[in-house]
């Protein structure tokens, strides 16, 4: 079975507070990866191009597949993951939050990096047209399976509008917020005219891997060339499973009573 495996960054940076510092990947770190994945033959593609195949069959996929995805449109990633990607002429995925562009990473606060910069408009423009996939990561960073219908509605779909109204042509790709979907979600993001949606799971995505909750490996600033060697190896990694485990559901409930909770102490509070 062709198996894909698809990783996911967020910020390329050297600075980040204690409880974000996961995220944040050196630079140099960041550096040593790409140069791996270009020694050792990976040949890069873009999420659309991956669900292509997922669609058409992966008779034309190259020897060793690898997608690279970046969560989030952080401000380093034009400064810092940009010109590396450039340097090896790798095509790669971003999801950007749309109602944070020009702004900060306010969905941040618990990690203590709500002034965390975002790129600008101007600066995604010209990622887009590097050849950089970019995709919809909703419009304020929703956690979609525990709001309304109506807000995991509008979250995506405007997400959706405001790309394409800026780049002039069409958005293809999703990426759940923490990862966080449940079929609902799905369901409005397939029928949103996207192609294909990211999750997490820490799995491989392979042929038979949904399309619309494609399986990521998180990289974190822990994660070494030769962990990174083992994970595109497949190394203590398990292929992509359809269906959610019981603890996914269990997370879900807490999260979504928290969340009625919280609401619930806002409006008493009025």
């Amino acid at each position: 079975m062709k198996v894909v495996p698809i990783l996911m960054y967020h910020s390329i940076s050297p600075k980040a507070s204690r409880k974000f510092r996961p995220f944040a990947l050196s630079p140099e770190l960041f550096g040593a990866h790409l140069a791996y994945l270009y020694e050792n033959s990976y040949t890069p593609l873009s999420v659309s191009q991956w669900a292509t195949a997922l669609q058409g069959g992966t008779s034309q996929l190259p020897a060793r597949p690898v997608v690279i995805t970046f969560d989030d449109g952080f401000l380093d990633f034009y400064h810092a993951a940009l010109p590396v990607l450039l340097k090896y002429g790798f095509p790669a995925t971003l999801f950007i939050v749309t109602g944070c562009v020009e702004e900060s990473s306010h969905w941040l606060k618990s990690e203590g990096e709500m002034n965390r910069k975002m790129l600008k408009w101007s600066h995604i423009l010209e990622i887009d047209q590097a050849g950089i996939e970019c995709g919809a990561h909703t419009h304020r960073h929703a956690d979609l399976d525990i709001v309304s219908p109506n807000m995991v509605r509008k979250e995506i779909t405007l997400s959706k509008e405001i790309l394409e109204q800026k780049l002039g042509h069409a958005v293809a790709t999703f990426s759940y917020p923490y990862g966080h979907y449940d079929q609902r979600v799905r369901d409005v993001v397939e029928q949103s005219a996207f192609q294909a949606a990211c999750a997490v799971r820490n799995a491989l995505s392979h042929i038979k891997d949904h399309r619309f909750s494609l399986a990521r490996i998180t990289i974190n600033n822990r994660t070494s060339v030769q962990q990174l060697a083992a994970l595109l190896n497949g190394k203590g990694l398990s292929l992509a499973k359809e269906g959610e485990a019981l603890t996914t559901k269990t997370w879900r409930e807490f999260r979504r009573f928290y969340h009625a909770l919280n609401s619930q102490t806002t409006r008493t509070s009025l």
